[in-house]
Order: C-alpha cells, then structure tokens, then sequence
C-alpha cells in the first residue's frame, strides 16, 4: 500500500501525547462544547446531559465517558413520544 502524501506545509503531530492530551476528560470536552455559547443555550445543554448522566447512572451505572450508540438509542427511545 502506498504511503499517503501529505499537503505542502502539513507537518505530523509527534506520537508523544502532552500532559494536557492526558488529563482531557469529559468535563473538558464539555467546558470546550460550552465555549462562546449564550447563557441561555449552556443552562438548556446542561440541563439535557445532566438527565441523560442522571439516566446513564441509574440504569447501566455509567457516566458520559463510557457511553455508547446503543446507550443514546435506548435514551432517544425514551424521549419519543408514543403516539
């Protein structure tokens, strides 16, 4: 298989992570997902993933860090109304 080229001027990464790639976590991610957003659209984003943790933790006993499809799907089912 042959080797990819690169654009002119992209450089690789080092394989090396920083301290700081290791201590990102899902409040990190989240505080970044939050970042510029309006008061009003953060409260609303909080508000959805705190009763999704809530959900998670009470039926498979996770947190967002161990989420899967399957998790989501089950939680959108939830949501859907029955009519």
């Amino acid at each position: 298989m042959a080797a990819k080229m690169l654009p002119i001027g992209v450089q690789l990464q080092s394989e090396s992570s920083s301290d700081s790639d290791e201590q990102y976590d899902i409040e990190s991610g989240l505080e970044d997902w939050y970042y510029q957003k309006s008061k009003e659209t953060v409260r609303f984003y909080k508000t959805t993933i705190n009763r999704f943790r809530k959900w998670m933790n009470e039926k498979f006993g996770r947190d967002l860090d161990r989420v899967k499809k399957k998790h989501i799907r089950a939680y959108m089912v939830l949501l859907t109304p029955t009519n």
